[in-house]
């Protein structure tokens, strides 16, 4: 369900977020984080917003501190 949310929205916002949360679950989606990453604006940010850049390099740069559940 939420890859086909990703899918279905297709914004920076919904990719970096689903790919966060599917991270932590143990369950990385390699196709939405190169959608992801093809996203990224010539200035370097995505969708011109600091929140969804801060997202974005979140989601791109592996994740939360912790460890994704086995």
């Amino acid at each position: 369900a939420l890859r086909h949310e990703m899918a279905a929205d297709g914004g920076a916002l919904a990719l970096a977020l689903g790919v966060l949360a599917l991270e932590t679950i143990g369950r990385p989606d390699p196709q939405a984080r190169a959608r992801l990453a093809a996203m990224q604006q010539p200035d370097g940010s995505w969708a011109g917003s600091p929140y969804v850049t801060a997202l974005a390099r979140l989601a791109l740069g592996g994740g939360w501190p912790w460890q994704p559940r086995a």
